[in-house]
């Protein structure tokens, strides 16, 4: 099947911050060409590094982590741009349980629903994002929590690991992606160690890939990039 229009989505660096306003860049297939929209904030905004794992785009609408806890909601949509809509809307994040910088966050999608996971303090949390009809807002909905040593480890995991498990040492395992099909399965890693696929049903933990920690060396790690299947003819 041949799609007969998209968008591609830019979002610059914010030239400032914290402020008001940011810059988006968005190209048309109908139209072919690249257009910059200034959007306004209800608030203040700063920018967030982690962006490139952080983005979702749902429904026509672009979802991305801003540095203060919370996601910002743009609508890409050419009603709500032909209608002059540049503004966006601002959704806080689950509150933190620890220490600020001490955890690993993702923002997703799995089947149409927009999904949040935080792992701190050794526990590993999942979230979808709801709209709440009577207040007209959205809310997070807890949908999975478990300490990581409660996960059950498959035999394929390495005798190193489950021995850090045993020890009680605290251990934070960094959400990767969600998959985009099954909501109970995430991709997790243990950084640069080892990369997991776990069940929210069964919560069982099982490896993807291993790396020998003490010999792998990286200066920095790109996230998967996670494909949703796409339909086919036959």
């Amino acid at each position: 099947m041949t799609p007969t229009s998209y968008k591609v989505v830019c979002i610059p660096e914010f030239k400032k911050y914290p402020s008001t306003e940011f810059d988006i860049e968005i190209f048309s297939y109908c139209l072919g060409e690249w257009n910059t929209y200034q959007v306004s904030c209800p608030q203040q905004v700063i920018w967030d590094y982690g962006l490139r794992k952080n983005l979702v785009i749902s429904n026509g609408v672009t979802y991305w982590i801003e540095g203060r806890n919370r996601i910002i909601a743009y609508d890409v949509t050419d009603n709500n741009i032909k209608n002059g809509g540049h503004g966006c809307r601002l959704i806080n994040l689950p509150e933190k349980k620890g220490d600020d910088k001490k955890y690993y966050e993702c923002l997703g999608e799995s089947e149409g629903f927009v999904s949040y996971s935080r792992c701190e303090n050794g526990e590993l949390s999942v979230w979808l994002l709801e709209e709440d009809y009577l207040s007209r807002g959205w809310v997070w909905r807890l949908v999975h929590n478990i300490k990581i040593k409660d996960m059950i480890l498959a035999e394929n995991c390495d005798s190193w690991f489950m021995d850090k498990l045993a020890s009680g040492e605290m251990v934070n395992l960094d959400t990767l992606a969600f998959n985009p099909v099954d909501p109970n399965v995430l991709i997790l890693a243990y950084p640069i160690s080892i990369i997991f696929a776990y069940n929210i049903r069964t919560r069982l933990l099982k490896v993807f890939v291993s790396y020998h920690h003490y010999l792998f060396v990286t200066y920095g790690a790109v996230p998967p990039l996670v494909l949703t299947p796409w339909p086919t003819t036959l």
